[in-house]
């Protein structure tokens, strides 16, 4: 929903079940994502630039899912029909019963494509400039499909299904799917330290929070945890600063608040034992 308003949502957790409500309806947890947008920059942020592929899918396909409403339908409709011809394959399945689930997921696959594409050529400048601005080095962005980029999705399912045999999974698809990170056109995993690749994802996190922001016109919710660590005053000052220009409501935990040089007033929440103490 575009602009500010009030949303009421619910979570109650059991051992075999859990129930989501949405506004007093009762949602599921694509619900509960797109009614409270939230970011997270700690201790492990680092990992989108040092981690495997995995973690900058997850990455890029929040900003997919809360910009490219198309997205919400197409994922899951892949999810469903890799899992079938995924189960087709360990089973050892003739080529006709493995081929018949690749329809449902090349419609699905290519518009999930389409969608993170169509998503980052638009937030890629908002990324690269949150970027640059921390660190001082050009950022740029390059998103590989999960396929060869000299073939299509139908082709490269049928170039691999001795692969996908003998795995027995679907070796190509947009589960497959890589964001590089380059920094001064180097990857950027090799380009910087550990402290600059936590600066690093942390602007990244930024940026798209900028961008999902602009494009909603609604406010994000920004957790961070312990944003002092293996940060230098300088690059501190510079995290807090676009922390302040991205216009969220933010939480910060951290054992030593003065370590932080955060200016202003904000409310101060002390935790012990479990218990929650307003200080200030």
């Amino acid at each position: 929903e575009a602009g500010s308003s009030d949303r009421r949502l619910g979570l109650a957790l059991e051992r075999s079940r859990s129930e989501i409500r949405v506004d007093g309806a009762a949602g599921n947890s694509a619900d509960l994502v797109a009614a409270l947008p939230v970011q997270l920059i700690d201790p492990q942020i680092h990992e989108l630039i040092q981690g495997g592929p995995g973690e900058r899918r997850r990455f890029l396909d929040w900003g997919v899912f809360h910009v490219k409403h198309e997205f919400r339908a197409a994922w899951p409709r892949f999810r469903r029909a890799l899992a079938q011809r995924n189960a087709a394959l360990r089973q050892g399945l003739p080529a006709e019963a493995v081929g018949a689930w690749d329809k449902d997921l090349l419609v699905a696959a290519n518009a999930v494509d389409a969608s993170r594409r169509a998503y980052l050529d638009a937030a890629g400048p908002v990324l690269s400039a949150t970027a640059e601005r921390l660190l001082d080095l050009p950022a740029g962005f390059e998103l590989r499909s999960g396929w060869p980029r000299d073939k299509a999705l139908d082709e490269a399912l049928r170039d691999s299904l001795e692969r996908d045999r003998a795995m027995g999974s679907t070796q190509v698809g947009p589960h497959r799917a890589e964001l590089l990170v380059s920094i001064d056109a180097h990857p950027a995993r090799h380009r910087l330290s550990r402290g600059q690749q936590k600066l690093c994802a942390a602007a990244l996190v930024l940026g798209q929070g900028r961008y999902v922001n602009q494009a909603m016109n609604r406010e994000l919710a920004l957790l961070v945890d312990e944003p002092a660590a293996e940060l230098d005053a300088e690059h501190l000052a510079r995290l807090f600063a676009a922390i302040r220009a991205l216009g969220a409501q933010v939480f910060i935990t951290a054992l030593d608040p003065q370590a932080l040089g955060i200016s202003g007033q904000p409310r101060v929440f002390h935790v012990e034992r479990g218990e929650v103490g307003i200080l200030v």
